[in-house]
């Protein structure tokens, strides 16, 4: 499912290989653009490479893949609504139908972001292994503005639905990427952290994490606050901020010092090796 204009084709390779017949069909549609989504190892590269080199079109790969890292793990996260409709219930109704076939059932969705900034596009003349990645962006840093993101900061939602659009609202916001301060207060979030997409990885601990990202810029050092204090920041309550703290501190983005009262927290950009 693409929520782009026109008639999207999705098709399943069963592999990283696209078949002459496929390929047919595709010409008599007049598909000129394709998006492939294979494994980020050797096969899938090569698939993505053969595919550039007979298609004579447009070829987008999922930008921001890791070497061994699978599609459907880049987009576990995605679960909010595409054009009002919530995934989860097309999931749901996966699930429910599986027991009547002896084959699996999978739901598939690309998610993009803006032109030029999240897509990549692949070339056949770009063969090298560099040539997979984008490159470095400059400045180091992004700028955004805390007013714009401090009233998104919060878990107070009726529903799982909500809290979803909450975090979408917010990831559309991330991925504007400025690269100037344009108000004030403001704070930075490095490049990196934006070219691989790792708050994708967050889920909803991207809330808390940005809030705590917020604080320590502010106060320029470690936060020095009760779990209790965090979460009538957030509007929710401290067995929440213990769930999130939890998964936060699990991928590496967040360290916790207990030793002293309060607590000390300290935001990471990037997990540990």
């Amino acid at each position: 499912m693409l929520q782009d204009q026109g008639r999207p084709v999705v098709v399943s390779t069963l592999g990283s290989y696209l078949s002459a017949e496929a390929m047919t069909i595709f010409k008599q549609l007049g598909v000129e653009h394709f998006i492939v989504a294979y494994d980020w190892d050797e096969a899938g590269r090569k698939g993505i490479e053969k595919i550039a080199a007979e298609i004579g079109g447009t070829v987008y790969y999922l930008g921001g893949m890791q070497p061994g890292q699978d599609p459907a793990e880049k987009l576990k996260d995605v679960i909010g609504s595409i054009s009002g409709f919530s995934l989860r219930h097309l999931m749901a109704s996966a699930k429910k139908h599986q027991a009547a076939t002896d084959k699996p059932i999978h739901m598939s969705f690309i998610s993009s972001g803006p032109v030029g900034r999240r897509n990549v596009i692949f070339s056949p003349a770009e063969a090298e292994e560099d040539a997979w990645w984008p490159e470095e962006a400059s400045p180091k840093e992004f700028y955004y503005s805390v007013d714009d993101f401090l009233p998104l900061l919060s878990y107070d939602h009726g529903n799982k639905v909500l809290l979803d659009q909450t975090i979408s609202q917010i990831t559309r916001l991330l991925e504007e990427r400025p690269t100037e301060s344009a108000a004030n207060p403001s704070f930075t979030i490095p490049v990196n952290f934006l070219q691989i997409e790792s708050y994708t990885d967050l889920g909803p601990a991207l809330i808390l994490w940005l809030r705590l990202v917020i604080e320590q810029q502010a106060k320029k050092r470690r936060i020095k606050q009760t779990d209790a204090m965090l979460a009538e920041w957030l509007k929710t309550t401290r067995k929440t901020i213990l769930v999130y703290e939890r998964k936060l501190q699990e991928l590496g983005y967040l360290n916790i010092d207990t030793s002293k009262r309060p607590q000390r927290l300290s935001v990471r950009y990037f997990p540990k090796s």
